[in-house]
């Protein structure tokens, strides 16, 4: 019997460290970045020959009718981004650019890390480039890491940079507080984009019965501490 129960307990050792474990990536707070191909939209735009084109920065792009078809491309797929993956409520918002501007970068010129603030998406539209001809728009982890271990190969969960290719009539769609920036243009042609700034009109707030409004989605309540199990409505506390 002794026998036996040593035999068994050698066994069950050995099954034991045979067993697999199952685990389960949750993805708790994701931060994306939307890539989108659009064939034919720089050489349309001819931005070189028009009379927005200079050094620097042009703003208030669109107000002009020659942007008109570019910025509802730039409302369309916003929305779409808001609806789909941000998962907001559909036909509650409307998608409006605040902002859009021309970015004509010459030799050896730069965009510091920055971010944008007062807006919810941003992009970025390559009006020219091809694979490595000029630096590309890089994005910073929104949090540092704890520690920095030697990695076999970079991901999202180990990197504190992405890079996007600046590439001829790419988009770029990303949330507006993640900071990025360019590197410097060691190319004899100007590095030159459109960006713009997108924001969300509509309702921010939620009615309780009429009156009153709470932030957010998460409706207040206040714990009666006389009864610890009865919940009080905001709009009953006094």
């Amino acid at each position: 019997v002794q026998w036996t129960n040593a035999r068994w307990k050698r066994k069950n050792q050995t099954n034991e460290s045979r067993r697999v474990y199952k685990m389960i990536e949750h993805v708790a707070f994701a931060t994306s970045i939307f890539e989108i191909d659009l064939p034919g939209i720089s050489d349309k735009l001819n931005i070189k020959n028009s009379e927005h084109y200079k050094l620097g920065q042009t703003i208030g792009l669109q107000y002009f009718d020659e942007f008109n078809e570019l910025t509802q491309i730039f409302k369309d797929k916003s929305k779409e981004i808001a609806e789909k993956y941000y998962d907001v409520k559909k036909d509650t918002y409307t998608c409006d650019i605040g902002a859009m501007w021309l970015n004509v970068g010459e030799k050896y010129a730069y965009h510091p890390p920055h971010n944008h603030t007062n807006t919810f998406l941003s992009g970025v539209l390559m009006l020219g480039g091809v694979e490595d001809e000029y630096p590309d728009l890089e994005f910073i982890r929104p949090y540092a890491l704890q520690v920095l271990p030697t990695v076999e190969n970079y991901n999202a969960l180990n990197s504190n940079l992405f890079g996007t290719k600046t590439l001829k009539d790419k988009l770029y769609i990303f949330p507006s507080s993640l900071m990025h920036f360019v590197r410097i243009n060691i190319n004899e042609k100007n590095r030159e984009t459109i960006a713009f700034d997108m924001i969300l009109r509509g309702t921010y707030y939620e009615d309780v019965d009429g009156k009153g409004k709470n932030i957010g989605k998460f409706k207040i309540w206040v714990v009666n501490l006389r009864k610890p199990n009865v919940a009080i409505k905001a709009k009953d506390f006094k």
